[in-house]
């Protein structure tokens, strides 16, 4: 898929009415997904005919979908159901502290299905993640929970984006865990790829009292004439 912009916005939830208002603000290019979100909104659904529904609904963007526990077998039968479903689907593979995210990201990148190594709460991690080849497709950094580690995500994103140019890396770095409107702005230009935000921080940053008193004003101003 062809990348227009320098820097993207995901949309970071699953409820598909929430992305469709985020969709038409046409500043979105991609979808993260969330599995408790899926749990909750697929209703009598199962989760697999949800994200069916998702990829029908949207075919032209990346749709991330994450893998849950499991042993190296289990997470790449699991991996092979959802990346089934469509082309534009990237498997999310967690960062398992034994390793094994790392290889059934290794073996899905080589069959050309694009992933998402997530989880990532230091740049050495996230290096880890990019060294096999060809690598992931992308790599997530969690700001805020990098935070609540008392970690700090900005040095974090900034050593990324080093790595990965000075390797030579085609993985991009997306930025989630977001929290307030101030956190995407400092993920951006601390060299983030794309951040996936939830639509909640998205309409604080849409809205603004002092634009709305503006308009009210502009419009009164029209109507006395």
């Amino acid at each position: 898929m062809e990348e227009k912009l320098q820097h993207q916005f995901f949309a970071d939830t699953s409820s598909i009415k929430e992305i469709g208002s985020l969709m038409n603000l046409k500043i979105f290019s991609g979808i993260t997904t969330n599995p408790i979100i899926v749990a909750s909104q697929a209703g009598n659904a199962q989760p697999m005919e949800y994200y069916q529904q998702l990829a029908k609904i949207y075919p032209d963007v990346p749709i991330s979908i994450q893998l849950l526990n499991g042993d190296e077998k289990a997470l790449l039968e699991e991996a092979h159901k959802f990346a089934a479903i469509s082309p534009n689907i990237v498997i999310k593979v967690p960062m398992f502290g034994d390793g094994r995210g790392l290889t059934v990201s290794a073996i899905l990148n080589n069959e050309g299905i694009n992933t998402n190594v997530t989880g990532l709460m230091s740049a050495e991690q996230l290096l880890m993640a990019v060294s096999d080849d060809p690598g992931p497709t992308y790599v997530s950094l969690f700001f805020n929970r990098i935070k609540d580690g008392y970690g700090d995500p900005i040095k974090e994103i900034q050593n990324s984006r080093q790595l990965i140019e000075k390797l030579g890396s085609k993985s991009r770095i997306i930025t989630g865990s977001i929290r307030r409107p101030d956190d995407v702005r400092e993920a951006l230009v601390a060299g983030s790829h794309i951040v996936t935000i939830p639509p909640k921080i998205v309409w604080q940053m849409v809205a603004h009292p002092q634009t709305e008193i503006y308009i009210e004003q502009s419009q009164s101003a029209w109507n006395d004439l």
